[in-house]
């Protein structure tokens, strides 16, 4: 077993929802995103912290798509449309396009902290144009990053 600690996603009673022993370099690519994907459930994250380094939690609810204004339904409908699992972590990166996101690109994430580097950046210059990101979405299932991006007023 990797080094880490355990990890628990608690409901607003402060009940576990799900849990899982974490190595280091995941936790935090866990903590930095909006909202986690099990079992083909979505958990929006309130808040996290850890007990003595020892333990950790990921305080959640569950998802509602008034959760990122108006694009919500549109990330609902991203998240479950497609179903493939990857062998490691993946990065999807999702572009709206005044409807509905359409996927752009999609790389080897190679390992989870390369992951949480991006989530650091709240924006991506990609062929040079501005790229703020909305909403980010860790399915541990899928073993998938999906990056929800628009497109900055004025490009850059």
């Amino acid at each position: 077993m990797r080094p880490g600690l355990d990890l628990f996603y608690l409901d607003g009673k402060g009940q576990t929802v799900f849990s899982e022993h974490v190595p280091f370099d995941e936790l935090f690519l866990r903590k930095l995103v909006d909202a986690t994907m099990v079992r083909n459930q979505l958990w929006v994250h309130e808040h996290h912290e850890n007990q003595d380094f020892q333990q950790a939690a990921i305080y959640v609810q569950p998802w509602t798509t008034d959760e990122v204004d108006e694009y919500g339904p549109a990330i609902e409908q991203t998240l479950f449309e497609k179903v493939d699992v990857s062998p490691y972590y993946e990065i999807q990166w999702y572009v709206w396009n005044d409807r509905a996101f359409r996927r752009w690109r999609v790389e080897a994430g190679e390992y989870a902290l390369h992951c949480a580097s991006i989530m650091l950046d709240h924006v991506h210059l990609f062929e040079n144009r501005r790229h703020d990101v909305q909403y980010a979405v860790l399915d541990l299932d899928r073993r998938k990053l999906l990056v929800f991006l628009t497109l900055a007023e004025g490009g850059i």
